[in-house]
């Protein structure tokens, strides 16, 4: 039984049920696909696992360029759900040399790009002209340091 003036009559709300229904099944899987980590890629036409890259260097104000566009954030930069394939990272920092190379980030892999320490841009100073020196250079690779000889010719 209907009550009178009724618009959505049986047929229109089993109609609509039905839409309900057809679209939770169709939107669902690509919902828990998502999540999971996959993703289409429209360029081939392939549905894709992903991967991750997580970056973690010296000096912590460089900027870091994946394929040319500049990350934002500061360091460490963790990236989720990274397309698999090789990307060009560039690594720069004002008075640093810049360091670039080409990557390759898997499906299900993190890729990381740690322990990595730009260079400053520094000029060569003469110590001294003429005289004997001993270098030494610290575990870490960060600081070199050098004895000279004293006036009468002791270190």
């Amino acid at each position: 039984m209907e009550y009178p003036g009724a618009i959505l009559r049986r047929p229109i709300r089993r109609a609509i049920f039905l839409l309900f229904v057809a679209t939770f099944f169709i939107i669902a899987p690509g919902i828990i696909l998502y999540t999971a980590g996959f993703r289409y890629d429209f360029k081939n036409g392939l549905l894709r696992e992903t991967g991750s890259l997580s970056i973690d260097i010296k000096p912590a104000n460089a900027s870091v360029y994946l394929d040319g566009l500049r990350l934002a954030g500061s360091l460490p930069i963790e990236l989720k759900n990274i397309t698999p394939h090789q990307y060009l990272l560039n690594l720069s920092a004002p008075g640093y040399y810049d360091w670039q190379k080409n990557i390759s980030v898997n499906m299900r892999q993190t890729t990381y790009i740690k322990n990595i320490t730009l260079f400053k841009k520094t000029s060569a100073q003469l110590l001294e002209a003429n005289v004997e020196t001993s270098f030494s250079l610290s575990p870490s690779g960060e600081h070199l340091i050098y004895t000279l000889p004293q006036k009468n010719g002791k270190q």
